[in-house]
C-alpha cells in the first residue's frame, strides 16, 4: 500500500492526505531515514518506514479487534436483555417493513445510538489508555503530586461505573439513561475511545460500523439466553409470514418440523426404556397383545423403531380421516401383513413409525396419557403433536416452498415406496404449493401424527437433545439428564448392517439406532461420528453428540428440496460449529 501511495504524484499526494490516512502517513515518510536517526528526538522530523507500517497495523489490529469485541458484547447483552432487543427491534420497524440502511434512516436510530452507547459504556472494548505527562502538575482533589515524565493509566471501565459520574446506577445495564437522566454525562465519564486531541481517530468509523452491523443483526436475528450454567446460542431471524412480511419470526414462533419429530418419539420410548416400562428386545406384542396378529409376535421393540419390522405402510388406500383417527390406524397396523421378513432388512417408516412409538408409549405409560401429552410433560411443554388451543395454533409459522427440483426429479416410484411416502394416498406425493400445502392446515396441525407433523421451536428441540446427554441449567434451574449411560448407549447404538440399502428411502442407505435415531453417516452427517438425532423434509434438524457436548436443531418455514439428506443451509451452519469447537480445542 505505501509503494502503491508512493507511485502518486506528490500534488495527489497532498491532496489525498486530507481524506486518506495512508496517504497522511505516506506524506510523513522521512526523506532520508538516515540523517533522521542521527538527530534528538526531538528534532526528527516525519516517520521512517518502519514507523509508518506499525502504525498501520495498529490501525488494522484496534479497528477489527475493538470492533469485534464491541460486537460481540453487543450480542451477549442483547441475549440477556430481551426487553432492549425489541425496542430496537420496534426501533427499526417503525411505520413500515423497510430493510434499507440509508444514512438518513440510520441517523433515525436514536435508541440504537443509545444502546451502543450503553454497550461501550457497560464493556469497553479497551481497558484505558496511558498518558504521559510532560509537565509537573497536582491532582487538584487529592493534592497528588505528579512529575513530568510520569505515566498516568485512565481506566475506561472505572469511569464508566463511577457512581459519582452517574444519576441512575451505573451498575445496571440501562440504555434510557442517554435520554434522560445521564443525557448530559460528564464528557469524561465515557471515553471508550479516549479523550483530548490524542483520542481515537477512528471513532466514527468504528461507531458506524457498530450501528450498521447491530441494526443489520436485529433486522434479522433474534439473541436468547440460555442460563448462567448452559452454553447455549439461540438465534431467530426472517419473518414468521414470510410472504407478508409483516410478523417477524420470534422466540414464540413455532415450526412444524416433518421428520424431525421422529427423533422425539425416539426419545420418548428410550424415556420409557429409562423408567423401566419398555425393554427395546422384548417382543411388542408383550405390550400390545393385538400387534402379534399375521405373524408378528416376534417383532421385537428394537425392530419396530430400527424400521426393519416390515410395516412402512398398509394394503389399503387411505384418506386424511383415517390417519387422523388414532384407534383405526393403530388398528390397520395391528392387522398389518410384514411386506419383508422382519429383521431381515430396513425400509424407512415415513409415517407409520409415529404411530407404532407412539401407540407404545401410550400402552406402557402407567398415566395413560395420550402421546401428545406425554411428550409435552416428559420432555418439553413446547413440543406439540396435535393442536387445539387456538393461541397456540397462532404463532405457527406457515410453510413455503420455492424450490422443488429434488420432488420433480424423483423417478417413478414402486407401489410400496409410493405407499410408504404418500401414507397409502393421504399425503400424495407430489411438489407443495404453499398455498394448498396440506401441512398448512389447521387439521393436520390438530391431529396427531408423531412422526410427521411435530411442531415446536429450535430451542425446545435443542434442549429435548441436551436432556438426554447430560444435565441441563437453565435460568438458575437445574434439569437432570434423562436418560442412564446405559440406556443412551442402548438407544443410539447401531443396528443397521453396513452399505445395507433403504428398502423405501430411494435406495439410499441410511442407518438407524436401536431406539430409532438416525446416526452419523452419508445420509446424516452431524458434528461427531457419535451424533444421532433426526432431520425432516425440506431442512429441518435436531441432534446431539455426547463426544462434542453439543446439542442442536435448526427449523425454519422456508422449505428447501436441494436434498433427501441434510441440506446446504444445516451444513453451513455446522461447518462453522464445527470450526469453533477445533479452534477452542487449540486454544
Amino acid at each position: 500500500m505505501i509503494d502503491h501511495e508512493l507511485a502518486e504524484s506528490p500534488e495527489s499526494i497532498a491532496q489525498r492526505k486530507r481524506t486518506c490516512l495512508i496517504a497522511s502517513f505516506v506524506n510523513s515518510l522521512q526523506k532520508d531515514e538516515k540523517a533522521e536517526a542521527m538527530k534528538s528526538e526531538e528534532a526528527k522530523r516525519g516517520l521512517s518506514r518502519s514507523e509508518v507500517l506499525n502504525e498501520m497495523l495498529a490501525f488494522l489490529i484496534a479497528g477489527f479487534e475493538t470492533t469485534s469485541a464491541a460486537l460481540t458484547w453487543f450480542i451477549y447483552l442483547m441475549s440477556k436483555h430481551p426487553r432492549v432487543q425489541q425496542k430496537i427491534k420496534a426501533e427499526l420497524m417503525g411505520d413500515s417493513n423497510r430493510q434499507d440502511l440509508s444514512l438518513d434512516r440510520l441517523d433515525s436510530l436514536v435508541y440504537l445510538d443509545c444502546v451502543i452507547n450503553e454497550v461501550l459504556r457497560f464493556s469497553p472494548p479497551s481497558i484505558g489508555t496511558l498518558r504521559t505527562l510532560t509537565i509537573d502538575d497536582r491532582l487538584p482533589q487529592s493534592g497528588t503530586q505528579l512529575f513530568k515524565g510520569d505515566q498516568v493509566d485512565i481506566p475506561f471501565h472505572t469511569l464508566a461505573r463511577d457512581t459519582r459520574l452517574w444519576s441512575i446506577d451505573p451498575e445496571l445495564f440501562y440504555p434510557e439513561r442517554f435520554m434522560g437522566e445521564d443525557k448530559n454525562h460528564h464528557p469524561y465519564a465515557l471515553i471508550p475511545f479516549g479523550g483530548g486531541h490524542r483520542q481515537c481517530i477512528g471513532q466514527d468509523l468504528a461507531r458506524f460500523e457498530l450501528k450498521v452491523i447491530a441494526a443489520r443483526l436485529m433486522q434479522h436475528v433474534t439473541f436468547g439466553d440460555g442460563g448462567p450454567e448452559v452454553n447455549a446460542v439461540n438465534l431467530i431471524g426472517g419473518w414468521k409470514d414470510a410472504e407478508t412480511k409483516k410478523e417477524p419470526y420470534t422466540p414464540g414462533t413455532l415450526q412444524l418440523v416433518f421428520s424431525t419429530s421422529k427423533g422425539i418419539a425416539a426419545a420418548a420410548v428410550a424415556l420409557c426404556v429409562e423408567k423401566g416400562w419398555l425393554d427395546y428386545e422384548a417382543p411388542v406384542a408383550k405390550y400390545w397383545p393385538e400387534f402379534s396378529a399375521n405373524g408378528k409376535e416376534n417383532i421385537s421393540v428394537n425392530q419396530l423403531l430400527s424400521h426393519r419390522a416390515g410395516l412402512p405402510c398398509v394394503d389399503q388406500q387411505l384418506t386424511l380421516n383415517d390417519v387422523f383417527d388414532w384407534t383405526r390406524i393403530t388398528s390397520l397396523l395391528a392387522e398389518q401383513k410384514p411386506f419383508w421378513e422382519p429383521g431381515s432388512t430396513h425400509g424407512y417408516h415415513a409415517y407409520t413409525f409415529g404411530f407404532l412409538a407412539g401407540e407404545l408409549v401410550q400402552r406402557v405409560d402407567p398415566q395413560h396419557r395420550s402421546y401428545s401429552q406425554f411428550v409435552r410433560d416428559e420432555l418439553d411443554p413446547e413440543f406439540y403433536v396435535g393442536i387445539s388451543d387456538d393461541n397456540v395454533e397462532a404463532r405457527v409459522a406457515p410453510l413455503l416452498t420455492k424450490n422443488d427440483a429434488a420432488l420433480a426429479s424423483l423417478p417413478p416410484l414402486n407401489p410400496l415406496v409410493e405407499n410408504t411416502m404418500s401414507c397409502n394416498g393421504a399425503f400424495p406425493m407430489r411438489s407443495p404449493n404453499s398455498d394448498e400445502f396440506v401441512f398448512n392446515r389447521r387439521s393436520v396441525h390438530q391431529a396427531v401424527l408423531p412422526a410427521a407433523n411435530g411442531i415446536s421451536n429450535a430451542h425446545s428441540l435443542a434442549r429435548i437433545y441436551a436432556l438426554l446427554i447430560g444435565d441441563v441449567n437453565e435460568n438458575g434451574k437445574k434439569t437432570t439428564c434423562l436418560l442412564s449411560k446405559k440406556t443412551l448407549k442402548m438407544a443410539t447404538e447401531n443396528v443397521t448392517p453396513l452399505n445395507e440399502v433403504d428398502q423405501t428411502m430411494f435406495g439410499f442407505t441410511s442407518k438407524f439406532s436401536r431406539g430409532g435415531f438416525e446416526l452419523y453417516g452419508d445420509y446424516f452427517k452431524v458434528l461427531g461420528e457419535d451424533g444421532f438425532g433426526h432431520h425432516g423434509f425440506g431442512g429441518s434438524l435436531a441432534f446431539a453428540s455426547l463426544s462434542q457436548h453439543l446439542a442442536f436443531a435448526y427449523v425454519f418455514n422456508q422449505l428447501g428440496f436441494d436434498t433427501f439428506a441434510i441440506n446446504s443451509r444445516n451444513l453451513q451452519f455446522l461447518e462453522i460449529i464445527d470450526t469453533i469447537i477445533k479452534e477452542k480445542k487449540t486454544s
